[in-house]
């Protein structure tokens, strides 16, 4: 639980004043993805292991569970029994177009003034949500080395629109492009001078502001410790939106981002489990969004989708409504090439 308000408070103006200065650079993962429709880590895992299992009933998805904890490593070691090609085309029907569960969530992360956005997620529910909010964006993929080069070139240019970075890879990249396996991992993260002179240039000369970022990816994690190392002499210098569990005590917690990563985190505490747990990372953003002036409010809790199949009448209305529609906009002959 927060124990020190005080001092949460200040972290949290600290941010704010950060963001003023459209200077920083967001940081997302799961965290963010999540609220645009896709399955938590955990959940990832669990229908990664049923398909495994499916595929091959005497694998013991279990015991793989067990044995790997961390769920980066976990995925990637049920994605073994699969193959890379099987395991990658399951991690592109996962991360495809999906229902946000609260698009106003994401529409106020957009907002916020950041100058770029690094992402770890594969998806692209960032680049949907700037164009329907009508913000100029460009897309930047680790799988392509000149796109990286532009951007690391062109970072600061006044003319740069907002780029937001795929440091995995995203699913529109070409087969064979995304960052899944721990070979890949290594082959990036270790034998890519490219890629960690660009993490290392960001988290030295940024400010970095993570929000719906779990702080697990081991590899990234090293990346960021080891340029703190580097710039240590000059105190804390990033921010990040955090959940807090209740048994957790926020000081402790707090000396170890600071020491690790030098990072200020701003805490908000995590409800019990279920889709309003995290009801309090809403309204942090939602302070954030009054301090800088936002008129659009944030939601206070996640819209409830429906469980179960859809109803037979429902769909019915919708095929009509959907006809309906095909008809008024496109009456002649159908002109789409397959």
């Amino acid at each position: 639980m927060i124990n020190d308000q005080e001092r949460n408070t200040r972290a949290l103006n600290g941010l704010i004043s950060v963001l003023r200065t459209t200077r920083a650079i967001g940081v997302t993962g799961a965290g963010l993805s999540w609220w645009a429709g896709y399955k938590t880590w955990s959940e990832l895992i669990i229908e990664l292991a049923n398909a495994v299992h499916e595929r091959d009933p005497a694998v013991d998805t279990n015991l793989v569970r067990t044995m790997h904890p961390n769920p980066l490593f976990c995925a990637q070691r049920l994605g073994q029994y699969f193959g890379r090609p099987a395991f990658e085309a399951f991690i592109r029907a996962e991360f495809g177009q999906k229902l946000p569960r609260d698009a106003r969530v994401l529409n106020a992360f957009v907002k916020l003034p950041f100058q770029h956005v690094l992402t770890l997620n594969f998806d692209e529910s960032l680049e949907r949500t700037h164009a329907a909010a009508n913000i100029s964006y460009g897309s930047v993929s680790s799988a392509n080395e000149p796109d990286i080069v532009n951007f690391i070139r062109k970072v600061d240019e006044p003319n740069l629109s907002r780029q937001v970075v795929h440091l995995h890879g995203k699913i529109s990249d070409t087969q064979g492009s995304l960052t899944l396996t721990e070979d890949e991992y290594r082959q990036l993260y270790r034998n890519n001078p490219l890629y960690s002179h660009l993490l290392w240039l960001i988290a030295a000369s940024r400010t970095l502001v993570f929000v719906g970022f779990g702080f697990n990816d081991s590899d990234f994690l090293s990346s960021l410790r080891s340029t703190a190392r580097d710039i240590r002499a000059y105190g804390t210098c990033h921010f990040a939106i955090v959940g807090l569990e209740h048994a957790v005590d926020d000081r402790a917690r707090r000396t170890d981002f600071n020491e690790t990563y030098l990072v200020d985190p701003v805490f908000y505490e995590v409800g019990p489990n279920g889709d309003n747990a995290h009801v309090g990372f809403v309204r942090l953003l939602q302070d954030i969004a009054e301090a800088l002036g936002f008129e659009e409010a944030v939601a206070a809790a996640p819209v409830q989708l429906p469980e179960g199949p859809p109803d037979p009448h429902d769909l019915h209305v919708l095929e009509q409504l959907a006809e309906r529609f095909v008809l008024q906009q496109d009456p002649g002959p159908n002109d789409v090439q397959g």
